[in-house]
């Protein structure tokens, strides 16, 4: 068996035990993976949402583009 098959094996026997024993251990690991869960949502939204990230700069402007030229040829339309 390999050492990192044989280490991770432990782990979760390890964690398994701990949940059969106590169920304050479920508990605790389903308030981590929601922190994990939560905390990876922050990252993306500040990624997504910074005025001075250029992809979302470039996105914004090209929505922005399109829709100026939608409307401009909706009032030429109009004339």
């Amino acid at each position: 068996m390999n050492p990192v098959n044989f280490t991770l094996l432990t782990i979760f026997a390890i964690v398994a035990y701990l949940i059969i024993i106590d169920e304050n251990v479920v508990k605790y690991l389903s308030l981590q993976f929601q922190v994990i869960r939560v905390n990876i949502q922050r990252y993306y939204m500040m990624a997504k949402l910074h005025p001075r990230n250029p992809i979302t700069n470039w996105m914004m402007n090209r929505k922005y583009a399109k829709m100026e030229r939608e409307l401009r040829k909706k009032l030429k339309m109009d004339e």
